[in-house]
């Protein structure tokens, strides 16, 4: 199956793939600014403002195609609202909110003022068709509560938000099936192609920072 990653803004590409064309979309958007770890907002490449929500929710409801899913990755609080209004907007229809319970906190926030948080917030929605169909999901049911995924230990991450390739797994087998199309705009460390690749699917994604692009294009062998 191809794997095709781009060194490139999602937001230049996307609107140049076919309308209706994806079978599936799972990402993981750059919703924080990471300045509890030393990066303020404008040293990260793509990090979200309000406009770019809406702006992305546009052009990822343009390029998927009716009745298919879109596993869309936030975090509680603001990002999650602003998440929930931005897809709503478009049309897509919120199916459920995935959590993802981590062993381990996260090591970002000021705990002085807050609880670390252990969990992580999955959108799963679907773009309607006008036809009324509807794409079920594959294999035995599972809950909303995503607790059989370890969490990556900080020493083997290489991205500041990676996510389990087992997570990208379970949505990939349950909302597709072999050879289709799977879409990441904000590839990261490579989870969603690392799965599609374990699961037989075809991988397009893209990653406008140059040393993570690079990192995972070494780790996919690409």
């Amino acid at each position: 199956m191809s794997i095709e990653l781009k060194n490139a803004d999602a937001f230049v590409e996307l609107p140049l793939l076919a309308a209706d064309s994806v079978d599936l979309i799972v990402t993981d958007i750059p919703y924080m600014s990471y300045a509890s770890r030393g990066k303020t907002k404008n040293e990260m490449h793509g990090v979200f403002d309000e406009k770019a929500f809406y702006l992305v929710a546009q052009l990822l409801y343009r390029v998927l195609k009716p009745t298919r899913h879109i596993y869309y990755w936030t975090q509680e609080g603001e990002p999650y609202i602003r998440s929930i209004q931005s897809l709503q907007s478009v049309g897509f229809s919120i199916n459920r909110t995935l959590v993802w319970t981590k062993i381990n906190q996260t090591k970002c926030g000021d705990f002085a003022q807050t609880y670390p948080s252990q969990l992580e917030f999955c959108i799963f929605a679907e773009k309607i068709s006008t036809s009324g169909g509807r794409t079920r999901l594959n294999g035995a049911l599972h809950s909303n509560l995503l607790s059989e995924f370890p969490n990556i230990p900080a020493e083997r991450m290489v991205h500041e938000t990676q996510k389990p390739v087992g997570l990208a797994e379970l949505f990939i087998s349950r909302s597709s099936v072999g050879g289709e199309l799977i879409l990441d705009p904000f590839a990261g460390s490579g989870s969603t192609a690392f799965a599609c690749r374990n699961t037989g699917r075809r991988f397009l994604g893209f990653e406008i920072d140059e040393a993570h692009f690079k990192k995972t294009a070494f780790r996919l062998s690409l």
